[in-house]
């Protein structure tokens, strides 16, 4: 949005708002309908395995020299499953165990520069403090039927209100998923350093919409102590 915004005067009535959310929320909703799949991911496969995959999973050595092969014997076998034929993972084939990204996999490629409109930071995504843009109001999912109707109602939209719970109703994630135990669960189980590497990726995004992501971290520590190991 933001990059679209200096064509237009700051003093324009056009009203302009964007919508945060909790990035752990956020970045975890984005794996599971995006990478993690199989259904929703086939428009990212090649992104899938050429920045998450191969980078970043560890394979045996006697691997190594076919490396190129087996990651597309692999990505077309994830593209076969997609389309709905039965395949069966080769457990000689690294690529194929499993055969999508692992959420630590994810992760790490978030955090070396891997990032788009699902997984990016929302303050690198719409420049909230950029001079090319003024919104006129941050909505936040966690409320956003009574912030959205009260933005309306602001604007002398009443007639509008209620017409984006019909977009919420529709979602393919309607629950919400990525909240409370999944979040603990997928975060719980990532490495120390790349769970603090990720509260540190999106802090702004924390401090900027008002969200306590020390909170969540302390909440996810807290978790693994009863139901994992402990974080090295």
């Amino acid at each position: 949005l933001w990059r679209f915004s200096q064509f237009f005067a700051p003093q324009t009535n056009i009203p302009r708002f964007m919508i945060a959310r909790n990035p752990f929320e956020r970045i975890l909703s984005a794996y599971r309908d995006k990478v993690e799949g199989p259904d929703n991911s086939i428009a990212f496969l090649d992104n899938i395995f050429y920045n998450m995959i191969a980078p970043h999973r560890l394979i045996p050595p006697h691997n190594i020299p076919q490396k190129e092969a087996l990651l597309k014997l692999a990505r077309n076998k994830a593209d076969m499953r997609i389309k709905g034929f039965n395949v069966v993972e080769s457990q000689d084939n690294p690529y194929e165990n499993p055969l999508f990204a692992t959420f630590e996999e994810f992760i790490r490629a978030l955090l070396t520069g891997n990032a788009n409109e699902h997984w990016s930071s929302i303050n690198r995504a719409c420049a909230p403090c950029s001079r090319y843009v003024h919104y006129d109001y941050i909505l936040q999912v966690e409320d956003l039927d009574c912030e959205f109707n009260n933005m309306l109602a602001a604007l002398e939209f009443t007639e509008l209100q209620g017409i984006h719970n019909h977009r919420w109703e529709t979602n393919r994630n309607p629950s919400r998923r990525g909240v409370k135990n999944d979040l603990y669960e997928y975060y719980g189980d990532l490495p120390l350093d790349v769970l603090r590497a990720f509260h540190g990726w999106f802090k702004e995004d924390c401090e900027l919409f008002g969200y306590d992501c020390e909170k969540v971290m302390c909440q996810i520590e807290a978790w693994r102590t009863i139901h994992r190991a402990p974080l090295t």
